[in-house]
């Protein structure tokens, strides 16, 4: 009876051992068939040696594990920077010439194992045992390295299940090598058609401006598309071209030749040399023909521009002369003129003729008339030649304002006009040519009282801000006249010219005065603007700086 219960508890004992190995077996084998079905999915070698890891850690218990190829005459490890292995190069000895023959070996003592003494004593320290896993994609080799800190730690059963997982690796790197293959050769297959459609793109942006392309070889240039050879038609062929111009090229440069065609014709091309890899060279040529005479006919034309400026310059110059020196011969017989009809007047007066005093008047003002108009055409004619020179100095506004109003007082008053000037500027003083600025507020107070009946005439004197932050000096002359036609406002500014031809008839005048008035104004640092409408009245406003320019630097 003892006999049967040893006997019983033998076969228990065996019985649990079995179970014990079937399980580790069961265990093993879902673990490799979640490798396969990852291996089956991997299309790179990192993404089949992160499978390695997180199969074989379960079934190997290693410490570190790390990819090494096979590197002229050793095994060199494949691992980033910071891993314990990074950097390890094993020279091949036996043991590792066995493994890659396809055998998994084992290394119960890497301190006895040739290729493993030779590394530092920090890393052996941590490297005491190794199982060495060979790896196989075609012609390719790799060896998988596990290592652990316990020496003899791998064991005939790490061996079998290295055994195990060598197919499945091998056969997942031959299938990334198969896809890459073919991901290769499809990205070739569609580079080769972006390029045939670039190259088309290209030849057609080309010739859209003249311009050609064809490669080079030592001795033959073989045109791209259609272009090149309808630019070197008048050639036999393109080479003829190139061996005749070929030497004027360099790499890199754009070259322009200009010369006869062997048909007689004459061309002008823009060649670019450009080199490729290899011997050949690519050669870009525009036809720039059109191009060139239709510059040289643009360069001829502004020569003849400017020749037509300069003599019609020079004859405005001579004009403005002749104004100015008939300016001076009027004047003086026409102030004889005067001081005779003056000398005449007191007669007249003295005997009571009222009626020769009348002619005598009119006579008068016909002269004072001319003699405005002849100082109107002289000071035009000095502005033109600029033989004009201005006197600046600080000018005292309420004296101004008294010698303005008391000369224009008259011509107001005749018009049934009225004449308000207002100062809102606290400054006294400004700096001006006082003869110049007072005939520029007369001129437009003359204009105002000229085309203004029975209303309002003011000049409203006050500061501005200009946009860079200086003040100006405005004079602003407004009245309640007829207006002026939006379309004409810088008309108005022009040399004998006025809003109406027939105002000219009716209200009299050269056109000269505003004229006059702006270029006075800019001589001195500031500007005329005019705004206005029509049938409500206008304001022309004289700006001028504040303070002495000399001193604002």
């Amino acid at each position: 009876m003892k006999q049967i219960n040893e006997e019983l508890r033998e076969s228990l004992i065996e019985l649990q051992v079995q179970l014990k190995q079937e399980r580790t077996w069961r265990r093993e084998g879902d673990l490799l068939l979640k490798g396969v079905s990852s291996l089956a999915t991997a299309r790179d070698p990192e993404a089949v040696y992160a499978v390695l890891v997180d199969v074989l850690g379960p079934l190997l218990h290693f410490d570190i594990a790390a990819l090494f190829i096979v590197d002229k005459g050793a095994l060199t490890s494949l691992a980033v920077d910071g891993h314990p292995l990074a950097g390890v190069r094993l020279n091949i000895d036996t043991a590792l010439q066995r493994v890659l023959r396809g055998k998994p070996v084992a290394v119960f003592d890497t301190s006895k194992q040739p290729a493993w003494a030779e590394q530092p004593p920090a890393l052996l320290g941590r490297v005491r045992s190794a199982l060495h896993i060979p790896i196989f994609a075609g012609e390719s080799s790799a060896v998988l390295i596990c290592t652990h800190a316990e020496t003899g730690f791998f064991a005939a059963r790490h061996t079998r299940i290295a055994q195990r997982i060598m197919p499945m690796v091998s056969a997942a790197l031959l299938s990334i090598q198969s896809f890459q293959l073919r991901l290769e050769s499809e990205q070739q297959s569609q580079a080769a058609t972006a390029i045939a459609t670039h190259r088309d793109l290209l030849e057609r942006a080309l010739s859209s401006v003249g311009a050609g392309v064809g490669y080079v070889t030592s001795t033959d240039l073989m045109p791209l598309g259609c272009t090149l050879h309808e630019i070197l038609v008048d050639w036999t062929t393109p080479d003829v071209w190139w061996s005749h111009y070929r030497n004027r090229l360099n790499p890199g440069n754009t070259v322009r030749i200009s010369d006869t065609s062997p048909t007689g014709n004459h061309f002008t091309h823009e060649a670019t040399l450009m080199k490729t890899t290899g011997d050949e060279q690519l050669l870009l040529i525009a036809d720039v023909t059109r191009w060139v005479l239709a510059e040289q006919a643009l360069q001829d034309m502004n020569a003849e521009l400017v020749v037509t400026r300069d003599t019609a310059l020079s004859a405005n110059r001579t004009k403005s002369n002749f104004l100015a020196n008939m300016s001076h011969e009027l004047r003086t017989p026409l102030n004889a003129i005067m001081g005779y009809t003056d000398l005449l007047t007191e007669d007249a007066q003295a005997r009571q003729d009222t009626e020769t005093l009348s002619y005598l008047e009119q006579v008068l003002q016909a002269a004072t008339q001319l003699l405005s108009l002849i100082d109107d055409v002289l000071d035009l004619s000095e502005i033109e030649t600029e033989h004009i020179g201005m006197n600046m100095s600080w000018v005292d506004l309420d004296n101004l304002m008294e010698d303005v109003r008391a000369t224009i007082m008259l011509a107001i008053e005749q018009h049934g006009n009225t004449l308000q000037i207002t100062r809102k500027a606290s400054q006294n003083k400004i700096w001006a040519d006082r003869e110049r600025l007072q005939q520029v507020l007369v001129n437009l107070l003359s204009n105002a009282t000229k085309f203004t009946k029975s209303g309002r005439i003011e000049i409203y004197i006050t500061l501005r801000r200009t946009d860079n932050g200086r003040e100006q000096f405005a004079f602003e002359v407004r009245d309640t006249g007829v207006g002026i036609p939006a379309d004409r406002l810088e008309d108005i500014f022009q040399p004998f010219s006025q809003v109406d031809t027939s105002n000219t008839r009716r209200y009299g005048g050269t056109g000269l005065g505003l004229t006059i008035s702006r270029n006075y104004c800019e001589l001195m640092g500031g500007s005329l603007e005019v705004v206005s409408t029509l049938n409500v009245g206008s304001t022309f406003t004289v700006l001028l700086p504040v303070t002495c320019p000399s001193k604002d630097k």
